[in-house]
């Protein structure tokens, strides 16, 4: 079986998928769990998003916080239409393994849906934490099975979007430990009920929207909902 050309299939893949709210679903609530893990952090002034794909959390990090903010990814075409659409951020484009970037550079370093599509998970973070000052920041697909479909072109077999790693919490919590990365927060992040979108509960507390949940799911007239994503923010000394 030939092994896929990973790099070949990202300076392509934007051709088939973008990563903005209007054209992926998901996009939006990735943002929101970056949001809700970088909750009351103070002292982040300039950031680094590797593997920023399009630029759209680099955009938001820039329009709502208002720091200097770089992005980094592997794709040229990506980084074309992130210097075209979300102006006011530095892109540059550059591998996970071999940041093109200063040691201790960025006092918050994101890493959003990437982990699961590298080989070597460990030398990423090890990367990441040497261009950081203060903050890592790492989201990855919550115990997403690995499958593989063949490929139309090429008539190889390959994994689905790319995705190689699976990823729980003692897995991406020990990667960490590792790496000498201190827990400051963590998270799993579930996709909202179509009553939670709903106007009469949309600003309600997470409290009660969960004490909601929780005698829905007694009463079994909702399943017990699966965490979409796992995210953990970690300091460095």
């Amino acid at each position: 079986m030939i092994k896929p050309d990973w790099n070949k299939y990202y300076q392509q893949e934007h051709i088939v998928k973008r990563f903005l709210p209007d054209e992926d679903p998901y996009e939006e609530l990735r943002v929101e769990m970056v949001k809700s893990l970088l909750k009351n952090v103070e002292g982040v002034s300039s950031i680094l998003d590797v593997g920023c794909g399009d630029g759209y959390l680099c955009h938001v990090f820039r329009k709502e916080l208002g720091q200097t903010v770089v992005g980094v990814d592997i794709s040229y075409e990506r980084m074309r239409f992130a210097r075209a659409n979300f102006p006011g951020v530095e892109y540059i484009q550059g591998r996970v393994y071999d940041l093109p970037i200063k040691k201790r550079t960025f006092d918050l370093v994101t890493l959003i849906e990437v982990l699961e599509h590298l080989e070597n998970p460990s030398q990423a973070i090890a990367e990441l934490r040497r261009v950081s000052r203060t903050y890592i920041l790492i989201t990855v697909p919550y115990k997403r099975k690995l499958k593989k479909i063949l490929c139309p072109h090429c008539f190889n077999a390959f994994n689905i979007d790319g995705h190689i790693q699976c990823f729980d919490e003692p897995r991406l919590l020990e990667l960490c430990e590792r790496n000498n990365i201190i827990l400051v927060n963590f998270r799993k992040q579930y996709i909202s009920s179509t009553w939670e979108k709903r106007s009469i509960f949309r600003h309600l507390p997470l409290s009660v929207k969960n004490q909601f949940k929780s005698l829905l799911v007694k009463t079994r007239f909702m399943r017990p909902q699966k965490p979409k994503y796992l995210g953990i923010l970690g300091r460095i000394e």
